[in-house]
This record gives structure tokens, sequence and C-alpha cells, in this order.
């Protein structure tokens, strides 16, 4: 009779063990990193290796073909480079200033790429062509890009 009664506390006892030993609090469950938690490369920003994937991804459905949305072909750096020498790029991914938030009707840009984005811009310096980069807003959306 001791012997089962030992045997049964013992069992008891495994099952107590390994109970508790699978049970966690909703605090100590470590979430899937996301894309902002996962290291992000800022050290070798370039147009060609870092934005244009990001526009391709997110921007050049719209903003690409014979009447892009705004205007805008981001497949024409130019016209890449007129929204970043204005600030209007960074503006419409951060959502801010006013103006209609991109990527349109999707989710915002992770932190990393908008960082990426803000590098490549501090970091380029925009050629001027006579007085294209000091059209407005409102030009910007009445003017149309010659093809």
């Amino acid at each position: 009779m001791r012997r089962n009664f030992i045997l049964l506390v013992g069992i008891a006892s495994a099952l107590i063990l390994i109970y508790n030993g699978c049970t966690h609090k909703p605090m100590d469950i470590i979430p899937f990193p996301g894309p902002d938690t996962i290291s992000c490369d800022t050290t070798s920003v370039t147009y060609p290796g870092t934005i244009y994937p990001i526009l391709e991804q997110y921007c050049i459905e719209c903003h690409s073909g014979p009447a892009p949305t705004g205007n805008l072909d981001y497949t024409d750096y130019s016209q890449v480079a007129y929204v970043a020498a204005n600030g209007m790029l960074l503006s419409a991914i951060k959502h801010e200033g006013g103006l209609v938030p991109m990527p349109f009707e999707r989710d915002p840009l992770d932190s990393c790429r908008i960082r990426q984005i803000e590098i490549w811009i501090r970091d380029t310096t925009f050629v001027r062509i006579g007085q294209e980069f000091e059209i407005t807003l409102e030009q910007l959306n009445n003017r149309t890009i010659e093809q």
C-alpha cells in the first residue's frame, strides 16, 4: 500500500511539473518579429538597389503607364527626384502635410523603408533643371507629363 502511495505521489508530482512547465502568462509569449524589429540595412542605400525596389513594390502599379496617378510616372527617375527633392514623397509616405497618404488605400510603409527613403533623399544631390523643382502642389496636380 505504501509503495502504491509513493508511486501515485511520484506520478502526480511529475504531472504537476509537466503541466506547470507548459503554461505561460500572455506576457511570456514572444511575438514573431515584424519588419520593424528585423535589422534594417541603412548602410548602403542606393536608388537602384534599395529605393527602386520599394517603389516597384508599393508605387509603380499606380504611378506608371500612359496615365499615371497624379501625373507622376515613377519609372522615370526625374519624376521620382522631383517629388523627393520638394518633400512631397516623404510627406505622402509619412501621411503628413495634407497630401493623400501613400501607398493609396494600403498599409503604410514600415519604418525601415521610410528610413531608407529618408537616407536616400538626405544623401542625394538632386540636380535642378531650370525651374522644374519650383512647381507647387497645385501646379503638379494640374500639369501633364510629356511622354
